[in-house]
């Protein structure tokens, strides 16, 4: 029966015109179903949105017809934090992105539904829904009526798709999101003519991070024809606490942006609005018979926010279960359905794109990160190359994810020693060791003169700079920890069989085992020049404090060696405690030997020596966390790969997968340590290390060490007598530690 134009009984009722409605309508009206779709507000509005439709929305769903197209976007532009251009183009034509009006777009989006059997009700208000008999009873209103009393009328359907978006205002139905899931914008028009924008900004989407924008997003300018969309938004937990203006923000962004202001200067704005975004999936996707779509139900891009393509996506997914549960002929048949497209869509949106995104959101949300992200992208093909795949989706965003963490290993060790250049480049001078020309000398050359870090000996003059001592002094000095660092990579190469050390060949794979043993004997034995030299001018009890300091730290880093080989040779892998302890004597003692050096040559009092040695020895473990991530996760930039599998040794992911896998798991990876595997049995090991979670542990893992780093300095702030820039810069090193462990949920 129908009444006045309205059914008694419809198949599906859709709430909400938007673009996962209006799609979910016409796919279920095009299957014979009688669709109704209620839209509170009229369906010529336009919608404060950016209108950014990704290449994965144009390979997925057709390409759009031309009219509706404001701008073909075929590039991106990422301004990071210290203002740095990231320019990224579309690798192909044909993969391309667009710009749209929401209003002509969504427009479109409802005539397919119109055309395909679906009945549109504008300016209807959905107020409430009750479960009755099996159906959901609809209470709407018809906002047209102005001025006069508004009376509800009651629908009834056997199935309701609420796309409604966010927030829900619906009695009956609860959604609940935490505030710090949830992306609060503001967004203006900027009318600036076409002339200015193909000028400025031409095709090409601009996106300009950093905490002193925004914090936690970004700030954003998508041209249009005419018009350009400005805006940005931040949690809404943080809009709380810090009690944020965002239309304040924008305004300044507009204002006096070094970058953003140029681009946008003469403009003039026509329109502003805002709203909020859901960063966070239900719970559970339907509730008896109502389903949610869009950011009703939470899809948006949980890193970048986007959500055209989503409630798109969304909305395809639904339509095939929602058929077959009106089409179900019993209770159990229905509940299958839906969690048919409970399974799939989170498996699509949290599995392929969502669960990586949210791990690449504390990349893309912090500013040391971002900068250090886009310096490397400038000139590293794979780094743009997987930002690139972020923005567009034009692949799933795992593999962009896997990327990034193979690099992310080595930008920490080349930010690390970026930051700590200046003291690096003053103890140049004194590094210019084995110029004699014998043999000997040739050999050490071969590894002292590679592609050396120097880290070690920067942080004798860092720590010796935060105490205001003497860096002249501290550089005579500060060869003596590279040469027993060196000379112990060149044993360690040996006993590990490793045929390169951060792509170069390892001096044994040249000049043979004998030399290589004698060559790191012969850096052990110039030590003592270097000792000789650097000492004159000291006190006495300076002298014996620096004796005893690199007397204690090599000892315990041969027994920390002893130690990891030990462990590899009995297999034991059961014990977290056992490799920490490894830890801290093989890497950690030599870089707190370092920092407690540098402190002694200036004079610290014992309190504060004591601080800084913690904080060198927390920052050695978390070295070596990295380092051992990087044997199997990084580049062959970096290091010769799967020498710790072959060797058999102890890592945190073997530890942790051990104790978190099956036993057919478990005998894979004890059968696998101490072998040459095969490229087929490496993925193998990485993917039960992410099925029980080994990486991430690792990265916490790495994260833990780097936050009691922090913690440390945050003790040692509060000495009067210390040199803050040098200690900012310490600081600096101890958060670039920090990234990997960001990197885990």
């Amino acid at each position: 029966m129908q009444k006045g134009g309205i059914l008694d009984v419809y198949d599906a009722v859709v709430i909400g015109a938007g673009p996962a409605g209006s799609e979910f309508a016409f796919r279920m009206a095009r299957r014979g179903f009688k669709v109704l779709v209620l839209e509170k507000d009229k369906l010529d509005r336009e919608k404060p949105c950016g209108g950014g439709i990704p290449v994965q929305e144009k390979v997925e769903f057709g390409r759009l017809p031309a009219g509706i197209i404001e701008r073909t976007i075929d590039k991106a532009r990422m301004i990071s934090p210290e203002n740095e251009v990231l320019e990224i183009s579309s690798p192909k034509r044909t993969l391309t992105g667009s710009i749209v009006k929401r209003r002509v777009y969504d427009n479109y989006l409802q005539r397919r539904a119109e055309e395909a059997g679906a009945i549109l009700l504008p300016e209807t208000e959905a107020v409430g829904i009750i479960q009755k008999n099996g159906l959901a009873e609809i209470r709407i209103v018809d906002k047209r009526n102005k001025g006069k009393e508004r009376k509800e009328t009651t629908i009834r359907a056997r199935l309701v798709a609420d796309a409604s978006g966010y927030p829900c205002r619906i009695d009956g139905i609860r959604r609940p999101v935490a505030d710090k899931d949830v992306i609060v914008t503001h967004h203006v028009w900027i009318r600036l003519g076409k002339k200015q924008i193909d000028r400025r900004i031409g095709n090409s989407i601009e996106m300009y991070c950093g905490k002193d924008i925004i914090p936690r997003c970004y700030a954003w300018i998508f041209p249009k024809k005419d018009v350009v969309s400005v805006g940005l938004g931040t949690t809404k937990d943080l809009l709380k606490s810090r009690k944020i203006s965002l239309k304040k923000v924008l305004h300044r962004f507009i204002r006096s942006h070094p970058i953003g202001s140029e681009k946008l200067k003469g403009g003039k704005i026509i329109s502003s609005g805002g709203g909020q975004i859901p960063l966070a999936m239900l719970a559970r996707l339907y509730s008896k018979n109502i389903i949610f779509l869009g950011d009703a139900g939470g899809f948006a891009n949980p890193l970048h926010a986007g959500g055209i393509y989503q409630a798109r996506k969304s909305a395809l997914i639904a339509a095939k279960h929602c058929s077959d549960f009106l089409k179900a002929k019993s209770p159990a048949a229905r509940s299958r359905a839906l969690e048919g497209f409970d399974r799939e869509a989170r498996g699509h949106f949290h599995d392929e794109n969502g669960r990586w995104d949210i791990k690449l959101r504390n990349l893309f949300w912090d500013d040391g990160i971002l900068n250090t992200l886009i310096r490397e992208a400038k000139r590293n093909k794979r780094v743009e190359d997987a930002i690139g795949t972020i923005l567009s989706m034009r692949e799933p965003h795992e593999k962009a994810y896997k990327t990034l963490e193979s690099e992310m290993i080595d930008m920490i060790h080349s930010s690390a020693t970026e930051k700590v250049e200046p003291y690096k480049r003053i103890v140049g001078r004194e590094l210019q060791l084995f110029k004699d020309g014998c043999e000997a000398d040739r050999f050490a050359r071969h590894s002292f003169f590679g592609d050396a870090k120097r880290l070690r000996v920067s942080l004798v003059l860092l720590s010796c700079d935060i105490f205001r001592g003497n860096l002249k002094k501290a550089a005579k000095l500060a060869p003596v920890y590279e040469l027993l660092h060196t000379a112990s990579l060149v044993h360690d190469d040996i006993m590990d069989g490793a045929k390169t050390r951060r792509g170069r060949r390892t001096l044994h794979s040249i000049y043979g085992v004998n030399n290589a043993i004698v060559a790191g004997d012969y850096m052990i034995g110039r030590t003592y020049s270097v000792l000789s030299k650097g000492l004159e001018g000291l006190q006495e009890r300076q002298k014996t404090r620096i004796l005893g300091i690199i007397g204690d730290s090599t000892s315990r880093c041969c027994n920390g060696q002893i130690m990891d080989l030990r462990l590899a040779k009995e297999r034991k892998y059961g014990s977290i405690g056992d490799y920490l302890k490894m830890a801290e004597l093989k890497t950690g003692s030599m870089i707190e030997g370092a920092m407690s050096k540098g402190a002694v040559i200036a004079g610290a009092d014992g309190k504060d020596a004591g601080r800084i040695a913690m904080i060198g020895r927390n920052m050695g473990i978390a070295f070596q966390i990295i380092d051992d991530s990087m044997d199997l996760l990084g580049n062959n930039r970096s290091k010769s790969l799967q020498n710790d599998i072959r060797q058999g040794k102890i890592t945190p992911m073997l530890v942790h997968a051990l104790k978190n896998s099956d036993e057919k798991q478990r005998r894979f990876l004890l059968g696998s340590a101490g072998k040459d595997l095969s490229r087929k049995n490496l993925e193998k090991i990485k993917g039960i290390y992410r099925k029980t979670g080994a990486i991430e542990y690792a990265q916490r893992l790495s994260g833990d060490y780097a936050a009691k780093a922090k913690s440390d300095i945050e003790g040692l702030k509060r000495s009067r007598k210390l040199n803050r820039k040098a200690l900012g810069i310490l600081e600096e090193v101890v958060d670039v530690l920090g990234y990997w462990g960001m990197m885990a949920d």
